[in-house]
C-alpha cells in the first residue's frame, strides 16, 4: 500500500517450515551459594530433547522508503517439538528487521 511517493506499507502473513540442523544448549544451574555451568548435548540428536521439523504460521507488517525496509513480525510453531512423552513445546519468535533492497 502506497502511502507517499517511495514510501509503502507492507503486510505478510503466512506458514512457514523449518529444520533444525543443529543447536546446543547451556544451563546455568544455582543452588544456594553455589552455581554452575553445564554443556547440553545436540539439541537435535537421535536422544536429544527436541524434534528438529517445525511448520507455523507468521504474522508481519513492514515500512519500504526507497530501497531501504524495516520489518516487524511475529511466528509460531503449530507442531509440538519435544521429543518427552509428557512435554509440549512449541516455537515463538518476535522480530525486528532492518535491510536494504539491491
Amino acid at each position: 500500500m502506497d502511502v507517499t511517493p517511495g514510501t509503502r506499507i507492507v503486510f505478510h502473513a503466512g506458514p512457514y517450515v523449518a529444520y533444525g540442523i543443529a543447536g546446543k544448549s547451556t544451563f546455568k544451574i544455582s543452588a544456594g551459594s553455589e552455581s554452575g555451568k553445564t554443556e547440553g548435548a545436540n539439541l537435535f540428536g537421535n536422544k536429544g530433547p527436541l524434534k528438529p521439523f517445525d511448520t507455523g504460521l507468521g504474522l508481519g507488517v513492514g515500512v519500504e522508503f526507497g530501497r531501504y525496509l524495516v520489518d516487524v513480525g511475529w511466528d509460531r510453531g503449530l507442531v509440538n517439538i519435544s521429543n518427552s512423552s509428557n512435554g509440549n513445546i512449541k516455537n515463538q519468535s518476535a522480530y525486528l528487521s532492518v535491510g536494504y533492497k539491491f
